[in-house]
């Protein structure tokens, strides 16, 4: 390794286009390690008190580039009643994709939803009355906009599927994860969906999270001048 590095040193020196561009690539490392960051919370719902028909699983905490999202609730027609905060019930004997509770998020305009990940509590109400035999988060994206979801890739995507058989289907068990990379410009929605052994299965959760970041999309005019502003810079170079 030090053997060579009077070699380079040289090779450098014959080239002095090579030596001008080496302060700007490790600028540009630079600029990238600097503006790195985790994935922050997005939207936070969280049970609220009360009895049946409260209002809970209000969303908080979310980014200031994301347009108010809706209240965790039933489907408009979906059969699904809230019972408290984060607790519904009515699902039927099997998964439906018409019967969910859900919400829904987007970004204001100019602005690119990145959401990695949905973190919950654990939703499986596995005793009493009205048992739950599984339970799983789907997504599905709004790519047009246009509150449909019934274009070409507008589907639900699901996750995993939750039964008696899983160490954490239970309550009391610790947070799960899923894992999403989610990048576009349209409406997200997300549902919970349910089965039980009987009619009117119950759902019981805590908290829910969705991480990621948003980010700003450059107009196309914008992008255009820093594409020519970059072609320019090449020819100059050369």
């Amino acid at each position: 390794m030090m053997r060579g590095l009077p070699l380079l040193l040289g090779q450098l020196q014959a080239n002095p286009i090579q030596m001008r561009t080496i302060p700007f690539l490790a600028g540009s490392i630079l600029l990238t390690i600097s503006f790195a960051a985790p994935a922050a919370t997005i939207v936070y719902y969280q049970s609220s008190a009360g009895g049946n028909g409260t209002t809970g699983a209000i969303a908080s905490d979310y980014h200031d580039d994301l347009n108010d999202p809706t209240t965790f609730g039933p489907a408009a027609g979906s059969g699904v009643n809230r019972d408290t905060g984060v607790s519904f019930s009515g699902f039927g004997t099997s998964i439906n994709p018409l019967q969910y509770a859900g919400f829904k998020i987007s970004a204001l305009p100019d602005h690119e939803l990145h959401l990695t990940q949905l973190v919950f509590g654990t939703l499986a109400s596995s005793g009493g009355v009205r048992p739950v035999t599984s339970y799983s988060f789907g997504y599905r994206i709004d790519l047009n906009n246009d509150g449909s979801y019934s274009g070409a890739g507008e589907e639900w995507v699901m996750g995993k599927l939750y039964t008696p058989v899983d160490s954490d289907f239970s309550l009391g068990n610790p947070f799960k994860t899923w894992d999403l990379n989610i990048v576009t410009t349209g409406e997200v929605e997300f549902g919970l969906f349910a089965s039980a052994p009987q009619a009117n299965g119950r759902v019981v959760g805590t908290e829910i999270s969705v991480l990621g970041d948003i980010n700003a999309v450059p107009e196309p005019s914008a992008a255009l001048l820093g594409a020519l502003g970059g072609l320019a810079l090449l020819r100059r170079r050369r």
